[in-house]
Parts: structure tokens; sequence; C-alpha cells
């Protein structure tokens, strides 16, 4: 299995090829090399970030393919992903931040 493949898998739904190749290049990764378990963070990290970009699209096409994605899947795979490797939540709203400005009056 290639480094790309695993990726792939770690996405558990279909994603685009082109999203996979420009996480892995952003990453540093090689898609063909052999895949083996020091790359599992890395891996996760590219398929985290895939799936991150997809939550906005409702579809998306692959040549004459047009496939639909389910947003409730696609959060899920990202909750599991972030507690398993505890990466940022993305899913996790916002904390407002209060400051005190008074001094500056």
């Amino acid at each position: 299995m290639t480094v790309k493949e695993a990726a792939i898998a770690q996405c558990s739904i279909e994603v685009p090829s082109t999203a996979v190749d420009m996480e892995m290049i952003n990453s540093g990764l090689n898609g063909a090399a052999e895949y083996n378990q020091s790359f599992e963070k890395q891996v996760a990290d590219v398929a985290y970030r895939v799936l991150s970009g997809l939550l906005p699209l409702r579809s998306f096409k692959e040549g004459d393919l047009t496939i639909q994605l389910d947003t409730k899947g696609i959060q899920a795979r990202l909750a599991f992903l972030s507690a398993k490797y505890g990466f940022e939540d993305v899913l996790a709203p916002a904390t407002p931040v209060v400051r005190n400005r008074s001094n500056l009056w």
C-alpha cells in the first residue's frame, strides 16, 4: 500500500485525488512511497485536512462522475480523527474572548 492509498483509506469516504495529492505535497509526503506505521500520524493529518476542505461542499466531480457527500459522516470522521490524534477540532464552536480594555479610556 502506498502513502496516498493509506491517506484515501483514512478518509473512509470517496475524496478527490487532487485534494489528497495537494495535501500530501503540502505535508512533504511522497504519495508513491510504501506506507508503514511511522507515517500514521502524518497520513491521518492529510486525511483530516482533506476532509476539512470538503465540509462546505455538497458534491464534487471527477471526470464524468459526480459524488454526493454526507456532511454528518464527514463531521463524524473529523471528530474521530481529532480525538484519536489530538488534532484541532474544526467542528468545536468558537469560544468568545473577553478582554478588559478599560485602561484604554
